[in-house]
């Protein structure tokens, strides 16, 4: 057992002899060491209590000595937090697959450094962190993980700052002033949302909000957003952040957007019920995977399940002075399940 796992069952079990037993610290020390040579553990010193005392102080727990039988000290709680803020011997055992789940992304140096630490600060082994081949993760995976990640960093820096970036985007020659609200993750890919810089009214912010894939971003790179009047040039461009994210309706338009689509008009846009019908093996995919937070089982029988989600339904245009109103990320949603998978409305 690590050294970490030992400290943690040693401070619950002082916890527990504190809150039912009246002792010193050397009959502490004792009794603890009776729990732990009956786990067949090696008994530890008072000073080891003393130092786990002043952990669990730390912690948030209020344990204090006072004068007793013989003139002793003895130790009290008199408050406590709710829950120790150490792993239990049960999510110590999820630390492998967490570290599987991660696995695919082992060329991370961030990653790299995760598991280091674990093995370092906290005594963890390399085959305690191991947890092939039992568990693998299989995962789509995308190119220039490191470089995405390290630019999403910086781009939520700005959003931090509240200040615009600048970025030529797709193409060359395709210049994008914006003002960045958030980063969103999804399908494998990273989308930045935020509004358009108006260059034509002294660089204020448009309120219409906008999705750029960030690895469409040419050379994965972004600066500061200059003012290129000559009265003001080379000025940097800032934003209230809180008043344009409210402006936006970012939460309102992604709150009921399936993925990231939706359309920045905010009447364009209009609540819909959808269900599907899934069948054969899909029924077991749809009821362990949650595919959008409105998600919830219509109808359940052994030959089909029937899903709801409460989706925007997106007006995309107008024919002939009709106009069409649909979300093409649904069909690509029911398009992934093949026979499978059937629209119901």
């Amino acid at each position: 057992m690590s050294d970490y796992k030992k400290g943690f069952n040693r401070l619950n079990m002082i916890l527990s002899i504190i809150k039912n037993n009246t002792a010193n610290h050397k009959q502490l020390t004792e009794l603890v060491n009776e729990e732990l040579i009956h786990d067949n553990d090696e008994a530890v010193s008072e000073r080891t209590i003393t130092r786990d005392i002043k952990v669990l102080k730390s912690k948030g727990y209020e344990i204090i000595s006072k004068k007793g039988h013989e003139n002793k000290n003895y130790y009290f709680i008199e408050s406590e937090v709710d829950n120790l803020d150490l792993l239990t011997e049960n999510e110590i055992k999820t630390l492998p697959i967490m570290m599987g789940l991660i696995n695919t992304e082992e060329k991370l140096s961030s990653i790299n450094w995760l598991k280091k630490t674990l093995k370092s600060e906290f005594n963890f082994t390399s085959k305690e962190l191991d947890p092939s081949p039992y568990f693998i993760k299989t995962n789509p995976s995308i190119n220039f993980k490191e470089d995405l990640m390290l630019l999403t960093a910086e781009i939520i820096e700005y959003i931090k700052k509240g200040q615009a970036i600048y970025f030529e985007y797709f193409k060359q020659n395709n210049s994008k002033y914006v003002a960045p609200l958030q980063v969103r993750y999804y399908d494998g890919r990273y989308y930045l949302l935020g509004t358009e810089i108006d260059e034509n009214n002294d660089y204020h912010p448009k309120s219409l909000l906008t999705t750029y894939s960030i690895d469409n971003i040419v050379n994965l790179s972004v600066v500061p957003a200059i003012k290129e009047e000559t009265h003001n040039h080379g000025e940097h461009i800032f934003f209230d952040y809180k008043k344009l994210y409210k402006e936006s309706h970012l939460e309102i338009l992604l709150k009921n957007s399936f993925g990231i689509i939706y359309n920045s008009i905010l009447d364009r846009n209009r609540i819909k019920k959808y269900r599907f019908k899934f069948t054969n093996w899909a029924i077991s995919y749809v009821e362990n995977k949650i595919f959008h937070p409105s998600q919830r089982v219509i109808e359940k029988t052994n030959d089909y399940i029937i899903i709801e989600l409460t989706l925007w339904e997106i007006m995309d245009n107008k024919s002939q002075g009709i106009e069409i109103w649909d979300n093409k990320e649904v069909d690509f949603f029911v398009g992934r399940f093949g026979d499978k998978c059937e629209r119901l409305n």
